[in-house]
């Protein structure tokens, strides 16, 4: 990103940089709704992948545990 009248720059040990501003605004054009459907979704999706991962570790096979 370039230097704009509302970025800040950053230096840091890997390297510098600039980055907007912060601001209240949410970004894009979610609605709170649409937000809390995507978070729920992501939640579900990363419980399945740990507990898929869990039982690969434990070599537990997904039909013996019904």
């Amino acid at each position: 990103m370039r230097q704009t009248m509302h970025s800040i720059q950053i230096f840091s040990m890997f390297g510098s940089g600039y980055v907007p501003e912060h601001t209240d605004e949410p970004a894009g054009n979610l609605t709170p709704t649409q937000i809390d459907d995507a978070v729920t979704s992501l939640t579900v999706l990363m419980f399945s992948e740990m507990m898929r991962s869990l039982k690969t570790a434990l070599s537990v096979k997904p039909g013996r545990l019904a």
